[in-house]
């Protein structure tokens, strides 16, 4: 990556940092961050509603789809696959290239 720090919050806003604290742009999920994994060029957010969104470095959403039928507890990227953990203990796959096609 550029070294940019993302911030989560739980009212559903992402924020792209500089390391010496620059605000570079900010973005809105539509639903509360439980989760933020960097994949490759894209940020993604895990949503309390249970939905995934792959954000550009601009804040531009790339992909949006429901993955879990509770929220996103949590991301981790194994390869070219992303797994998603639901609250409710479900755990899904995703390919990290289009997700929303998996």
């Amino acid at each position: 990556g550029d070294g940019a720090l993302w911030v989560g919050y739980s009212q559903g806003r992402i924020e792209r940092y500089l390391a010496l604290g620059q605000l570079l742009g900010t973005a809105e999920a539509g639903a509360g961050i439980r989760s933020l994994l960097l994949v490759g060029n894209h940020i993604w957010a895990g949503l309390q509603n249970g939905t995934l969104k792959a954000f550009g470095q601009k804040g531009e959403v790339h992909g949006e789809w429901l993955g879990h039928e509770a929220a996103v507890q949590s991301l981790t990227q194994v390869g070219s696959r992303v797994f998603s953990l639901g609250a409710d203990g479900s755990v899904h796959g995703w390919h990290a290239n289009s997700p929303w096609a998996s």
